[in-house]
């Protein structure tokens, strides 16, 4: 992947938390050992995590305000792994 695809997936991957930025994954790294299959296979393993973490708060607790956290982590997990398969399918045209 390009460094700026790169930039966007790692922008789909942080996330603000305390005011601060808190990047999910450090995807740099990841692309740099990995394929961008590899690291869709491992985003998707990371968001299933995360599902069943929010699953198991929701049964406990649907009031905790963790729970907003959890679903923004989900919703950049999938956002990331949608921009890797789309980047692939346009490399994949070209």
């Amino acid at each position: 992947m390009r460094s700026e695809d790169i930039s966007a997936l790692q922008q789909c991957l942080t996330v603000s938390r305390q005011g601060q930025p808190r990047p999910i994954v450090q995807v740099k790294r990841l692309m740099q050992r990995h394929t961008p299959e590899e690291v869709e296979a491992y985003l998707g393993s990371v968001r299933w995590d995360y599902r069943k973490k929010l699953q198991h708060l929701f049964e406990i607790d649907p009031g905790s305000p963790q729970l907003d956290h959890l679903v923004i982590v989900v919703f950049r997990l999938s956002m990331a792994i949608k921009l890797i398969r789309e980047r692939r399918t346009a490399k994949e045209a070209a």
